[in-house]
């Protein structure tokens, strides 16, 4: 009798030990719905540490990625966690969703990247004029034009990060900075599109006129 009781002791526990970070992700859960921020990040850090190599652990990898997208705007930090989904558990069903942000990811940095290039080597023109002094040509120009990279990063921060203030900002910028570029009417294009889906009718109608 007692060996039997240890027995169902030792399933109970192995049952329990399979649930318990899906149970402890549903209270991830139940803090996102009451609002308590702090508490997430801290118990999803508990659940990488507690339930390594798991579905749960990579699902609380992917929710940290998330964190510091769409909260914190980290992004070197959102891909180190984006990057531990697969590592953790191969077969979880946001490894997809976690290999597609990284790249979204390196896209931005890139863009971003060759914009500050762009800017500095717009900063090193000499008053002259002269474009082929000794400072410029020590910059590598990026093949892809500023207002490019504008609606690049406009483009990963609308749709890929749903960051639409910031993405439209940079959208606005093109408009406003570039009207001769061919990116000046995708832009305002792109602005149409956002403001519709947006249900921002009055902005829309005024962007589609012009």
């Amino acid at each position: 009798e007692c060996v039997h009781s240890t027995q169902l002791e030792s399933i109970f526990n192995d049952k329990f030990n399979k649930i318990a970070g899906d149970l402890e992700l549903e209270l991830v859960k139940l803090y996102r719905a009451q609002g308590e921020k702090e508490e997430i990040e801290t118990r999803l850090e508990s659940i990488t540490n507690t339930y390594q190599r798991s579905k749960a652990s990579a699902q609380a990898y992917y929710m940290l990625g998330e964190i510091y997208t769409a909260e914190k705007w980290d992004l070197m930090k959102a891909k180190e966690y984006f990057e531990q989904v697969k590592k953790e558990f191969s077969k979880s069903i946001y490894s997809p969703f976690a290999k597609s942000k990284i790249s979204a990811i390196d896209i931005y940095l890139q863009a971003e990247k060759d914009l500050e290039t762009h800017l500095a080597a717009v900063k090193n023109v000499p008053d002259s004029g002269n474009v082929g002094s000794d400072s410029l040509k020590s910059i590598a120009i990026p093949e892809r034009s500023m207002e490019e990279l504008y609606y690049q990063l406009a483009d990963v921060e609308l749709f890929r990060f749903n960051r639409k203030e910031e993405g439209i900002l940079y959208m606005e910028k093109i408009i406003s900075d570039y009207p001769g570029s061919p990116f000046h009417p995708k832009a305002m294009f792109t602005l149409y599109f956002v403001y519709e889906n947006n249900g921002d009718s009055l902005k829309a109608k005024q962007t589609k006129k012009e």
